[in-house]
């Protein structure tokens, strides 16, 4: 059962007929408004769920599966004859919530109780430490610095994979973000980078895993875990999410600059295709 707002809870139930309802002798209670004291009836035929309405609105009875959802009065329930194949259907939901409204905590913390239910306190803690971090409003801030060192210390133990799902990462290294330039004044031929106001978790998924597609730009962002893979991509004009558990350092994405050799003395050092020296020829 997964309500709006409040922790994910499962439930089991050894006999073969669970009434919900608001009454206080309901197998499941659901106290509120909106709920009828004997609401809907769930049995078991022939190993199929089945679900029949005990209010008097003359619907048939009808099958679910573990897929479906059943909402009363703004809480969902799910249910299977399985727990176990259950609780495989809702991590991947929850997750699933956080991408589609990464701007709304409640997800997160749904999913944070979820995992600390089902044996994961790890990765609980990693969700809520995400949460200390958004509500900081500097960098300074010592609420902040406790978090991120705290993220970066839970990143080993959660995997990166599921780091890169979870991830609140900034982008960087977008070349579509360039600095505002006055009113009719054309922007300069050589620009620099301004921080992307996307997140990683604001990105579209794709069809690879670690790569996702931002609408603002229509470009492809890579979630890095290296600074050496940050900079590879950053080298091909790439945008880049680097992950909370990689070490950083000021200018650490800096690409430093190739030394061209153009005076007399080593010109002739140089390699010579597709070129010739000072004062020779073509030929």
């Amino acid at each position: 059962m997964v309500a709006d707002s409040k922790p994910a809870r499962s439930l089991s139930f050894s006999h073969g007929e669970v009434i919900v309802g608001s009454a206080p002798d309901a197998d499941l209670v659901l106290a509120r408004p909106g709920v009828a004291e004997r609401h809907i009836r769930i049995a078991v035929r022939d190993r199929v769920i089945v679900i029949e309405d005990l209010r008097p609105t003359n619907r048939p009875p009808r099958a679910v599966e573990p897929t479906d959802i059943v909402r009363i009065a703004g809480i969902d329930l799910q249910m299977a004859l399985d727990p176990g194949e259950l609780s495989k259907q809702i991590g991947p939901q929850l997750l699933d919530e956080i991408r589609q409204r990464p701007d709304d905590p409640v997800p997160r913390t749904v999913y944070a109780d979820w995992l600390e239910e089902h044996g994961h306190p790890e990765r609980a803690e990693f969700l809520r430490q995400q949460l200390a971090v958004g509500e900081a409003k500097t960098a300074s801030d010592p609420d902040f610095v406790r978090a991120a060192a705290r993220l970066a210390a839970l990143a080993p133990e959660v995997g990166n994979a599921w780091r890169a799902r979870v991830a609140m990462a900034f982008i960087e290294r977008c070349p579509k973000t360039t600095p505002p330039t006055p009113e009719g004044t054309p922007p300069p031929e050589l620009g620099f980078e301004l921080v992307c106001p996307m997140r990683w978790d604001k990105l579209e998924p794709t069809d690879r895993e670690g790569v996702r597609s931002c609408s603002g730009c229509h470009r492809e962002v890579t979630y890095c875990t290296t600074i050496a893979q940050a900079r590879t991509i950053a080298r091909k004009g790439g945008c880049i999410a680097v992950d909370i558990a990689t070490p950083r350092s000021p200018s650490d994405l800096d690409i430093a600059p190739r030394r061209l050799p153009y005076d007399d003395d080593s010109w002739s050092r140089m390699p010579t295709v597709g070129w010739s020296s000072p004062g020779g020829s073509d030929d």
